[in-house]
């Protein structure tokens, strides 16, 4: 592979690879790549670094042959979105054939329809820049945590810091 890209990695939910590992306690620490040669771009939405806890297992950008790496925080996103969970699979034929029906079952009354597509889209565009022009993507601004590791939010609940967004900054609704 030329490169690796990386969306929405839950590093404290990863299942064990070999089944003989099941029901034993794990570090999710070990769940984090350490060495790549190739560039590696990975992208966080801001629940993926507060419910799913992959705060708790920070990677941080390296510029180092043999750990080449970005890290992108996306505040306001959600893991699954509305987009992408229900309406962009909503006529699959293979899901259909197959009994699966997309839904949404969060605790809301309507799911996250935050437009994450245009910062995944940035990310995945800066890793071909950075396998076929070798020009590495900037880095960027991290979401801000206290001294316990969660994200500081504003009066919206959006993480501050991070990859901002029209609709975090400046929102219609």
């Amino acid at each position: 592979f030329d490169g690796y890209f990386s969306a929405g990695g839950v590093y404290s939910m990863t299942v064990p690879m070999n089944q003989q590992e099941y029901g034993w306690p794990k570090n999710s620490a070990d769940t984090v790549v350490r060495r790549m040669d190739q560039p590696y771009v990975i992208v966080q939405t801001q629940s993926e670094n507060g419910s799913f806890c992959s705060n708790r297992v920070p990677r941080f950008d390296s510029d180092v042959p043999g750990n080449l790496c970005r890290l992108s925080e996306i505040p306001g996103a959600t893991h699954d979105n509305l987009p992408g969970l229900v309406e962009y699979y909503k006529n699959d034929p293979k899901l259909n054939d197959s009994g699966i029906h997309p839904s949404y079952h969060g605790v809301h009354d309507y799911p996250n329809d935050f437009p994450y597509d245009y910062p995944m889209n940035a990310a995945f565009h800066q890793l071909f820049r950075w396998i076929e022009d070798g020009a590495a993507p900037i880095h960027a601004p991290r979401l801000e945590l206290d001294a316990k590791g969660d994200a500081l939010t504003d009066a919206f609940g959006n993480a501050r810091g991070g990859v901002r967004t029209a609709f975090v900054d400046v929102p219609t609704c």
